[in-house]
């Protein structure tokens, strides 16, 4: 199954979204087969968990986006499970942060943006646990600025710019923090200057232009 798995995220990074449909399914078989005969196994029902959200990100990019939110709302329920059986696992804990943040893009993509606000709103309640329980780990980092990032969209399409506003200012803090950390990373420096953008974005709508050009 891993290897159906890495194929199809490569047809996937290639675009051949057909092709990384037809692995991702070939994948999930096996998965369900290898947790039915064991259903005790904890990485077994993992393994689902993420078979169910590949196969949500392959119906989000062919645009199906009905199917995709049915394979995310099972890969959340399944990292619930599992998260809430091992509440101290770094890893459980972690993917169910990733299912709360595919399934709340499933709902932008929708245009269900309360049923989103709620997904990134309990995205960002795990990153800021995680975060907070290793200061120093950039990947936990990373992944709380993009969910303010993501919960500030969010607020700027539900009106509430001003809440969107600290959402922004609180992934370009972390994000300059990681930045300067490792000035040389180009995927770092990217985030940081999307960061100062969704700033502007924010400042132009609430009239602030000096903050806006600053």
């Amino acid at each position: 199954s891993i290897s159906y798995n890495k194929l199809g995220d490569v047809f996937l990074a290639l675009g051949r979204t057909d092709d990384a449909l037809a692995y991702f399914e070939s994948c999930l078989k096996i998965s369900r087969m290898l947790a039915e005969a064991d259903p005790r196994d904890a990485q077994r029902q993992r393994d689902i968990s993420i078979s169910y959200g590949n196969l949500g990100d392959v119906f989000l990019a062919l645009g199906r986006t009905d199917d995709a939110l049915a394979y995310f709302e099972s890969s959340l329920k399944t990292s619930r499970v599992l998260a809430d059986a091992d509440p101290h696992d770094i890893e459980k804990q972690r993917s169910l942060s990733v299912s709360h943040n595919k399934l709340g893009d499933a709902f932008v993509t929708l245009g269900r943006t309360n049923d989103a606000f709620e997904q990134f709103e309990a995205c960002l309640r795990i990153s800021r646990v995680l975060a907070a329980a290793d200061p120093r780990d950039i990947e936990r980092q990373c992944d709380l600025a993009v969910s303010h990032n993501n919960l500030g969209e969010v607020l700027a399409t539900l009106g509430r710019t001003n809440e969107a506003l600290e959402q922004f200012e609180a992934s370009s803090k972390i994000s300059r923090t990681v930045a300067e950390a490792d000035p040389r990373h180009a995927l770092k420096q990217r985030g940081l200057a999307a960061s100062h953008n969704k700033l502007g974005e924010v400042f132009t709508t609430l009239g602030r232009t000096n903050d806006a050009l600053a």
